[in-house]
């Protein structure tokens, strides 16, 4: 019970004027028809956001640690009639299990800093991205607020040198999010 409660707060907090939601989305460049992996999706709020982009020709992942977290999607995605265009994977520490040359775009919003390997870990999820896919990391900055303080942070230089390390490349960032990094990393050729 406690864990809904807190995924329906996470889920109002990321839906909240001061997050931007709108204006992240706006600046995610989304297509009708794409494939999309909303990673530590926690209590879903982008993965339905993302669903109402791609429409029903896309699919969404949502890729979660947590069967808990996973569970309450499902429950919500029912209420939404989104079952069809939406697939629950359940990520190892390690890796996010998705399949192959699955996805277009992979969407990260404050889970960067629990990866333990971030290097590895973006190397191993290159697989998943299809040709022209792009990464897109937003995490707390680690000198703002109460995440700060709480180890839910990371700077920019540990963000943007794991993903070069692991074979991308910055395409943009965008300091519209005051107390978050956003960027947006492709494949580097």
């Amino acid at each position: 019970m406690f864990e809904k409660y807190m995924l329906k707060m996470f889920n109002k907090k990321a839906g909240s004027e001061e997050s931007r939601p709108g204006e992240i989305i706006s600046h995610l460049d989304i297509r009708s028809g794409e494939s999309i992996a909303d990673v530590g999706s926690g209590g879903g709020y982008f993965t339905f956001r993302f669903a109402e982009e791609v429409g029903d020709r896309g699919h969404v992942y949502a890729v979660d640690v947590s069967a808990k977290n996973l569970g309450f999607i499902r429950e919500e995605a029912k209420k939404r009639y989104l079952n069809g265009q939406l697939t629950l994977v359940l990520a190892e520490e390690g890796g996010t299990n998705l399949m192959d040359k699955s996805v277009d775009l992979v969407f990260s919003r404050n889970a960067f800093h629990h990866i333990e390997n971030p290097v590895e870990y973006f190397r191993k999820l290159k697989r998943a991205l299809r040709p022209e896919g792009r990464v897109v990391i937003i995490d707390n900055k680690k000198e703002k607020g109460l995440m700060s303080r709480l180890g839910h942070s990371s700077t920019e230089e540990e963000i943007v040198r794991s993903l070069e390390n692991a074979g991308y490349r910055l395409e943009r960032s965008f300091d519209f999010l005051d107390r978050q990094w956003f960027f947006v990393f492709s494949a580097a050729q």
